[in-house]
């Protein structure tokens, strides 16, 4: 499949002329299926709006069944409604991870001219399989909160000493604004470090979706292998997609931009596990 990269030097001209036919094969790929592709947006949107109507509407239920019952059974019933919040943030994240694993499955059988992509896709909602895909998507979830605390406790530090010594017994103006240029330094220093080291998990859901027999740990360890000396692509590959996402605040592109991302994003994982 690497047929992109071939005779092509990854300087900035080459750069622009990668992604740009990565573009283009994603837009191959897409022609005349926007409107299926459009399904999985439009499921995260409307799942994530129930899930955040249901636990307003159980409050309010509780409330009123609280205020006709006895405070013994209000303890009760206050246990139940915090449970059933715990339980359905539980099962959402489940769903989430499912439906993701399950679109990259169906992004990457595309690539490879696999047939059935709506059995890969379904593959994922087994019990046993979902329970994988939550694994990793928590997996990752935390490795990326632990650099995000590396690289932003700097910061943290800086910000803390300023308050503290601010609230204590006072500071000098400049001095005040000499602290809060460095936490601002430190910031914007930290989101760029980080931004850069969670790259090293860009392949793994990818490589997941391809071997499904792999655990977790051996997914991680593998995109992390094969990101190294890579993470550059990533990032200037996210980076040239800037001017696709921004017109997502308008929503409407979203269906148009979200299927051309994922597949693009697809095509270059393909580039880097060949």
């Amino acid at each position: 499949f690497c047929i992109l990269k071939k005779n092509m030097p990854m300087l900035i001209l080459g750069d622009i002329m990668f992604f740009t036919e990565i573009q283009k094969y994603a837009l191959k790929f897409n022609k005349k299926k926007y409107l299926k592709l459009m399904c999985v947006p439009l499921i995260y949107i409307i799942v994530l709006a129930v899930y955040c109507v249901t636990p307003f509407l159980l409050s309010s239920l509780s409330d009123l069944i609280l205020a006709q019952i006895s405070e013994k059974y209000s303890i009760v019933c206050s246990i139940l409604k915090c449970l059933f919040i715990l339980i359905s943030g539980f099962s959402a994240c489940i769903f989430y991870s499912t439906v993701s694993l399950g679109e990259e499955a169906g992004y990457s059988g595309r690539l490879s001219g696999k047939k059935n992509r709506f059995k890969r896709f379904i593959y994922w909602f087994r019990f046993k399989n979902a329970f994988k895909a939550f694994r990793l998507k928590a997996a990752v979830f935390f490795l990326k909160l632990f650099w995000t605390l590396v690289f932003m406790l700097p910061c943290i530090l800086t910000f803390s000493v300023v308050l503290v010594t601010a609230f204590s017994g006072g500071i000098e103006a400049y001095l005040f604004s000499a602290l809060m240029g460095g936490t601002v330094v430190l910031f914007t220093v930290g989101l760029i470090f980080r931004f850069i080291a969670i790259q090293r998990y860009f392949l793994a859901q990818f490589i997941l979706a391809e071997n499904p027999n792999d655990t977790v740990l051996q997914v991680i360890r593998k995109s992390k292998n094969l990101i190294d000396g890579q993470i550059f692509t990533v990032v200037k590959f996210k980076l040239a997609f800037l001017p696709f996402i921004l017109p997502c605040l308008l929503f409407i592109p979203l269906f148009f931009i979200y299927p051309h991302y994922k597949q693009s994003r697809s095509i270059l994982a393909k580039e880097l596990t060949v």
